[in-house]
């Protein structure tokens, strides 16, 4: 899925807020190490996630502007 937004968002020039590849520089991708659980993200996964939404939306606030 992540993938195919990509590729969509480069052929029709769009921007993509790409979560994962941010995550993936992450220890374990973001994910929590514990195997029963390692769909949930890790603190600092959610704090990268706050900061990087933030400043998409401010990006798009410049743009706009």
């Amino acid at each position: 899925l992540n993938r195919i937004m990509a590729e969509l968002s480069y052929e029709y020039d769009l921007p993509l807020w790409n979560f994962w590849r941010l995550a993936q520089a992450l220890p374990n991708g973001g994910l929590v190490e514990d195997p029963a659980e390692n769909y949930h993200l890790t603190t600092a996964a959610w704090e990268a996630r706050r900061y990087s939404g933030l400043a998409v939306l401010d990006a798009i606030l410049q743009a706009a502007q």
